[in-house]
């Protein structure tokens, strides 16, 4: 009876391992936070690798536009909460205005890729 109440020493070497776990990963130590800082190095020089042949005016472009068009689906959706009628304003100024463009930059962006790699 005492076995299945409080379980035998491999459970609770479980549990104890888990709690010590769940504490360690609680306190985020120097040595932590450096292995997180050299990731995120590692992935930048990465990205810097990959897009080192794109021009610097085109991803800002590309940045910019896809924040434009980010930012006002966001805001229409929450304004849909708020008020129907104005999300359905930027849903039209989207769909008029934005849209086109964004679709523009982000095939280009993204089909300078494809032609690179049919190129090689």
């Amino acid at each position: 009876m005492w076995s299945w109440l409080f379980g035998n020493s491999k459970n609770t070497e479980k549990v104890v391992g888990g709690v010590v776990d769940g504490l360690d990963a609680m306190f985020f130590t120097d040595e932590e936070k450096s292995v997180a800082a050299q990731k995120v190095l590692d992935f930048k020089i990465e990205y810097a690798k990959h897009t080192q042949n794109q021009s610097v005016a085109r991803r800002v472009i590309a940045f910019i536009i896809s924040g434009l068009w980010g930012a006002l689906n966001l805001i229409a959706v929450a304004l849909y909460f708020i008020s129907e009628p104005a999300s359905q304003f930027v849903f039209k100024v989207i769909e008029s205005n934005i849209n086109v463009p964004f679709m523009i930059v982000v095939g280009f962006y993204f089909a300078a890729h494809v032609v690179g790699k049919l190129s090689k």
